[in-house]
């Protein structure tokens, strides 16, 4: 829940929007002057102030520059006023208030407002999480950027004077901040080769020189911004929750992108490989072999008499018995194997650099596997299988069709078994 101070003299607009913060569901903190609301936020966090012009005991400004200049200089001030003064705003503005409201606002806009204002969890545990690497060669901007970090709660922070050091560091980090102007090494050179070794991570340059040549070569090798120092406070931490926020959606696409490929791979009974994609994995194994001369094979498996599960106990039971048999295969080979279900209560397995006969051990101990399962009620299944070796000239076609007669070979001669 998110907490809100808001400060005015008027009794009836403070009752007004106390019954607004309210019904939307947050924290609601009222005071008349400066005083109660510095006592207030001595005592209590706060995500947002929201102030008159006129106070009980003072003025906006006032209370502006006091916040600013404590402890809890980093909560976002809003004035709410009727009053319409560019100049007025100009001064606030250069006090260090974000922005105006004005009172006319409803409160759905007030809401839509606000809560863009303080959606800021998901940013600022972002950052108390993730790594950050300072290079610097200033002892000074080095405990400096350090009491910036620790006013804000970031502490997950490595400080790095040399290169070299930082270079050879195998830990990876999140976020790298490093000095533009650098003894011995400039740090275009550092951003290149960090850019180089992490593609995904977060590169800010900071720098006291202010020239757009060195800007750009910064930026173009591998910069995502540009910081000057001396740094502003209030500039640096939102530059860098600007980069946190994009950072956190490039890896949230990222996430999407890998289940995406998930789905389009996989089948969603079994979470094994789907039929398309097991045949290009064939078609693969063969390239292999053709560059490099080593031999693959494959194993078509087939659950005996499966309809018979089906007509019997019904189609969820007999989901029960594929995925428990897909898991005994997915058990039962190496992790540079594959197997898919290839379709209906078939199965397909690759086993790269295996042999004929080695494959057929490895179909024989997964039917024996198979044939001591039991799926509840006394259920028991059998599985046949054929097994074949890539031969010169097969297709991923050929080679399959060679497999799966071998299979139906097995099921004529009294199912349970495997052929080769």
């Amino acid at each position: 829940m998110s907490t809100v101070l808001h400060v005015d003299r008027s009794a009836l607009f403070r009752t007004l929007l106390k019954e607004t913060f309210n019904g939307f569901g947050w924290k609601y903190l009222a005071a008349e002057g400066i005083e109660d609301s510095l006592q207030i936020i001595r005592q209590t966090p706060v995500d947002l102030i929201v102030t008159a012009l006129e106070l009980s005991d003072g003025r906006a400004d006032e209370l502006v520059g006091k916040v600013n200049d404590g402890k809890r200089r980093e909560i976002p001030i809003v004035i709410m006023s009727s009053t319409d003064s560019i100049e007025i705003r100009k001064h606030l503005l250069l006090q260090g208030v974000i922005d105006f409201i004005p009172k006319t606002i409803t409160p759905e806009q007030l809401r839509t407002y606000i809560q863009k204002l303080i959606r800021r969890d998901e940013i600022v545990d972002a950052m108390k999480e993730i790594s950050i690497a300072v290079l610097d060669d200033s002892e000074f901007d080095l405990k400096y950027m350090k009491s910036i970090f620790d006013f804000h709660g970031i502490t997950n922070v490595d400080f790095y004077k040399d290169p070299q050091e930082l270079l050879k560091s195998e830990k990876k980090y999140d976020v790298y901040l490093i000095d533009v102007v650098l003894p011995k090494f400039s740090g275009d050179q550092v951003i290149y080769q960090l850019r180089s070794q992490h593609k995904s991570c977060v590169i800010l340059a900071v720098s006291a020189v202010d020239h757009f040549k060195t800007i750009s070569n910064v930026l173009l090798s591998g910069a995502d911004d540009y910081i000057l120092k001396p740094y502003n406070e209030s500039v640096f931490i939102a530059r860098l929750k600007s980069s946190v926020r994009h950072l956190l959606l490039y890896r949230e696409l990222e996430k999407k992108n890998e289940e995406l490929t998930k789905m389009i791979i996989t089948d969603q009974l079994t979470g094994l490989y789907n039929h398309q994609y097991i045949y290009e994995q064939v078609k693969n194994e063969i390239k292999k072999s053709e560059r490099y001369g080593r031999t693959f094979s494959v194993i078509m498996f087939d659950i005996d008499d499966f309809k018979k599960v089906n007509d019997t106990y019904g189609h969820q039971v007999g989901d029960v018995v594929l995925v428990k048999i897909a898991e005994k295969l997915r058990e039962s080979i190496r992790e540079v194997d594959l197997v898919a279900r290839y379709g209906g209560e078939e199965f397909l397995v690759v086993l790269p650099e295996t042999t004929l006969e080695n494959a057929y051990l490895i179909a024989e101990r997964i039917r024996q596997a198979v044939e001591n399962l039991t799926f509840g009620e006394g259920i028991h299944v059998t599985i046949s299988g054929g097994v074949a070796q890539y031969a010169e000239n097969d297709t991923e076609n050929s080679l399959v069709a060679r497999a799966d007669r071998l299979l139906y070979v097995a099921k004529r001669e009294g199912k349970n078994k495997i052929k080769k």
